[in-house]
């Protein structure tokens, strides 16, 4: 269903699992896989139904609870989030080659 919200369209479509076993270790929040905080970076080209590791070791600082948009240029936009500790995050990191940097 769209609809229009303000200047922007808005697509509403129903969540769907993909595949059961994505290839990243477990998450449980976010970035967080047991204890370690993560800051690698994958990519799903077929809807989330396979996925590859674009980078072990992104530039930012690992984190959880970071927000994600794909722009209608192809790129990626990661903002704030929370570091080890409770530390949240006001930083705005943009990937322009599909996550790898």
């Amino acid at each position: 269903m769209d609809r229009t919200d303000g200047e922007c369209r808005v697509v509403e479509k129903k969540l769907c699992q993909k595949c059961r076993d994505a290839g990243w270790e477990h998450r449980s929040d976010g970035g967080v896989s047991g204890r370690t905080y993560l800051n690698d970076t994958w990519r799903s080209t077929d809807e989330g139904v396979t996925w590859t590791q674009q980078n072990p070791s992104s530039g930012w600082s690992a984190r959880v609870e970071q927000s994600c948009v794909v722009m209608p240029d192809g790129s990626i936009v990661m903002m704030g989030g929370a570091a080890p500790g409770g530390t949240y995050l006001n930083d705005t990191w943009r990937s322009t080659d599909s996550g790898k940097t």
